[in-house]
């Protein structure tokens, strides 16, 4: 699963959620501090992947914009 983070901005513009409000239902997600939280999801939106977006990050994410995982996130598998 890989964030698509153009998709992530345009959804947040959309449903006007700020970077703080994402931020706090990744930091209740996985324990982050709510400022290490805040700076990873700006890299996220930017395009970076500093720290790694795991799957509950981007379900947290997913659910503090309304919408479902598929709406900012691209499914692929390898074999």
């Amino acid at each position: 699963m890989r964030l698509q983070n153009e998709k992530l901005r345009k959804l947040a513009a959309e449903r006007g959620v700020g970077v703080e409000q994402i931020a706090g239902a990744v930091s209740a997600q996985n324990g982050m501090k709510p400022a290490e939280a805040e700076k990873a999801v700006r890299n996220w939106m930017a395009g970076r992947d500093h720290p790694r977006c795991r799957q509950g990050d981007i379900q947290a994410m997913a659910s503090a914009l309304g919408s479902p995982v598929k709406d900012i996130a691209r499914f692929t598998s390898q074999v």
